[in-house]
């Protein structure tokens, strides 16, 4: 003989049916018995009931410190500050922040970190960049707060030239002058430039820099004297001077 039975399962949409009546009936909450062996469609569905009862509206709001004008020096630190507050201005605490970067060759954003709201509501990141990137802060939504996207901020980076040379040379005598580029970039043209009447002149001849980002340039001053120095270097249509140092020619 047959015997027909009928069994009733949770699905989707029988999880979305329930979960709504937490709205209509103002209810505390839902809860799945046995968490985990659930159609993974049954949980999507009850998220979205969840994110569809208007939860708290959260201000994520990301400002950038220790820059100038939003530029920062290669290897220089910078921090990411975040505040995080509901629209009466009250601070979020323990809330989960993504921290996302988007180079300049990228089309997408990824994520670089994560951080945890203090009791004020606030994070703090510190970042040291190679190249430029724009940047924003993330967190997911809940049953009490909807997702979050701050505006997004750019720090740009401007290359740095690390120098090495001597202190004091004797008149007459050839003195090197060793430097690198960072970020390293080959084929850059650096040129000695010395301080005279208050104009920068080149002098000497010029060096172009190797795969390492290094060059050398060659000098030598004929008086006694201190001359004042700085490297100046051409990487296309970008121009990139270094700090002014001093030498003592005895």
């Amino acid at each position: 003989c047959t015997v027909s039975r009928t069994v009733w399962f949770q699905d989707s949409q029988s999880y979305a049916i329930r979960a709504a009546l937490v709205e209509k009936y103002k209810l505390g909450g839902v809860a799945l018995w046995t968490l985990g062996m659930e159609d993974q469609s049954a949980t999507t569905g009850m998220r979205n009931v969840a994110l569809a009862i208007a939860p708290d509206v959260l201000i994520n709001t990301l400002s950038i410190e220790n820059t100038q004008a939003m530029s920062v020096s290669f290897g220089d630190i910078f921090a990411l500050k975040g505040s995080f507050t509901l629209k009466d201005k009250s601070a979020v605490a323990g809330l989960l922040v993504n921290v996302e970067i988007k180079r300049a060759s990228e089309n997408s954003w990824s994520k670089i970190a994560e951080s945890t709201t203090a009791a004020d509501g606030s994070i703090s990141i510190p970042v040291t960049m190679a190249n430029s990137a724009a940047f924003r802060l993330s967190t997911a939504g809940t049953w009490e707060r909807e997702e979050s996207t701050s505006s997004e901020e750019i720090v740009t980076v401007r290359p740095k030239v690390i120098l090495e040379h001597l202190s004091t040379q004797k008149n007459g005598v050839p003195m090197q002058i060793k430097g690198t580029l960072l970020p390293r970039t080959t084929d850059a043209t650096a040129t000695l430039q010395r301080l005279i009447a208050g104009k920068w002149q080149n002098i000497g001849a010029s060096a172009a820099t190797d795969s390492t980002g290094e060059f050398v340039l060659t000098t030598s001053e004929p008086k006694r004297g201190v001359v004042i120095m700085r490297i100046q270097i051409a990487n296309g249509p970008q121009m990139i001077s270094s700090s002014e140092f001093s030498i003592v020619v005895r």
